[in-house]
């Protein structure tokens, strides 16, 4: 058995082995002694789950009896410095190729225009 943390949006905050409320301290405590605080007018539902499936992920997914398990629509994937400045290195290596296949292009192109040109100059 799981447990599936939610807020008041049926984003899933936490899926924890253990649940325990400590209404006094205004606290839920989870698995490696954790405790998540919550406010006085937050709203924390908690489901006893048999099984999640593999793909579900906190923040990403919503949860509700009626609906189980569904993607958030309002999920946003963190800000990665480091896979965008992978990416932009990456998009910096295609536009050079890029740029070279397209000189080479050029200077293909260039060459058989002075070649057609010679040709013509040749014929009259």
């Amino acid at each position: 058995m799981k447990y599936v943390l939610t807020n008041k949006n049926n984003e899933i905050i936490e899926i924890s082995n253990t649940y325990e409320l400590d209404e006094e301290h205004r606290n839920i405590n989870v698995d490696n002694n954790r405790a998540i605080a919550y406010g006085p007018d937050e709203k924390i539902n908690v489901y006893e789950v048999e099984e999640i499936p593999g793909e579900v992920e906190i923040a990403k997914y919503c949860y509700t009896e009626e609906k189980g398990f569904y993607k958030n629509e309002n999920y946003v994937e963190p800000y990665n410095e480091e896979k965008e400045m992978q990416d932009l290195k990456e998009q910096v290596k295609t536009l050079t190729k890029e740029k070279e296949d397209l000189a080479e292009q050029i200077t293909e192109i260039q060459l058989a225009m002075i070649e057609m040109s010679e040709l013509s100059e040749s014929e009259v």
